[in-house]
């Protein structure tokens, strides 16, 4: 009888417990846009999670899943990239999207465009192509560095 139940106690302290350990998934799908203007599906692309580097190809639908480990919080933000020959990924830009709060009922938009298309210098492009040339630009000013008074009297 004692044995009995010890047993009932184990199995209903362990198996709540495993079922609060639900393997977390970011879900998406990739796609293109035709040339009507609609969203086809990309089907058999390879995503990458480039933090963890967990893969999935894309099903029917373009649909595809990447694990994502306890330490990535809803909000933090995670880098995808594709495996697919001369394509590269639109939106998000530079492959970084947010985890969303809600996994099961969000899916990330992945949209591609081919290699060398216009269509890829949208305004938030150009807009982060300048933030990043002039972050690359800036020179850093050293607490070492000495100025040297501008004269108030100019030859002219």
């Amino acid at each position: 009888m004692h044995q009995r139940v010890v047993l009932y106690v184990l199995l209903w302290v362990l198996v709540p417990t495993s079922l609060w350990a639900q393997e977390r998934w970011l879900r998406g799908e990739v796609i293109h846009i035709g040339g009507n203007g609609e969203k086809l599906p990309d089907v058999n692309v390879t995503v990458i999670m480039k933090q963890t580097g967990d893969r999935d190809t894309t099903d029917s639908r373009g649909r595809f899943r990447v694990f994502l480990p306890n330490a990535f919080k809803a909000g933090e933000k995670v880098i995808l990239d594709v495996e697919k020959p001369d394509w590269r990924i639109q939106y998000p830009l530079e492959g970084e999207t947010q985890i969303p709060d809600d996994l099961q009922k969000t899916l990330v938009e992945v949209r591609l465009l081919p290699v060398g298309s216009k269509l890829f210098w949208t305004h938030d492009r150009i807009e982060k192509f300048i933030q990043d040339t002039a972050e690359q630009s800036n020179p850093t000013l050293t607490a070492t560095s000495t100025f040297e008074p501008v004269s108030q009297t100019r030859p002219y």
